[in-house]
């Protein structure tokens, strides 16, 4: 595969970025909840399947209906702005107020992932919607079980220079391939941990001395 295949997936990211807080700023509260509730419907029938086999050549319906990396921003503008609303937030907090919802969110959302065929519509909307929970869980709890491994530097840090390694980390796949197979070494394991920590390491100096 190209190591630019995903640049597309970056670009819908900067999109957001630059044309969503114009929204946010402009936008009246009374024009900003229909709109919400717009995209929360058209993400809902996005990850049932509702568009499947339509003709989706307009850009907008393409990135929407084609690809969950739309959608999964989408649930995060929802949720944060419910959290930031203290009605909506004290819901929230009630709900997920178990020590343990974090936890579990996980588990089930683990096992979500495990379920073969996952461009299929019903485990696309639980897998969206199970991670919005989680995130939730872990923002109105942030003293939950899993807050020591969330915390620990070393996996913070991946969280830190994320953005590069997801940027760079095709370009160092093809390298670490090509590295294995000069040596004559087709395992797909060291393969793996090769590319993570050539790619943890390219990112952070992109994040240093570029970012």
């Amino acid at each position: 595969p190209s190591p630019v295949l995903h640049f597309w997936s970056l670009a819908i990211e900067e999109q957001f970025y630059l044309l969503w807080p114009l929204a946010e700023k402009r936008l009246a509260r009374t024009a900003m909840a229909p709109l919400l509730l717009l995209l929360f419907g058209l993400v809902v029938l996005a990850d049932t399947g509702a568009f499947h086999g339509h003709e989706t050549d307009g850009l907008p319906w393409r990135l929407l209906i084609e690809g969950p990396f739309a959608n999964a921003i989408v649930w995060g503008v929802l949720l944060a702005h419910l959290l930031h609303d203290p009605a909506w937030y004290e819901r929230i907090r009630r709900m997920l107020r178990w020590r343990w919802s974090s936890v579990l969110i996980l588990g089930l959302l683990l096992s979500v992932l495990a379920i073969p065929g996952q461009r299929h519509p019903w485990p696309a909307l639980a897998t969206h919607v199970l991670m919005t929970l989680f995130l939730a869980a872990c923002l109105v709890r942030p003293r939950n079980p899993l807050a020591p491994i969330l915390n620990f530097k070393p996996i913070a840090y991946v969280g830190v220079v994320s953005y590069g390694i997801y940027l760079y980390h095709m370009h160092v796949r093809h390298f670490c391939v090509a590295l294995m197979h000069s040596f004559g070494a087709a395992s797909p394991w060291l393969t793996f941990v090769l590319m993570t920590a050539a790619s943890i390491g390219v990112a952070s100096l992109s994040y240093h001395f570029l970012e």
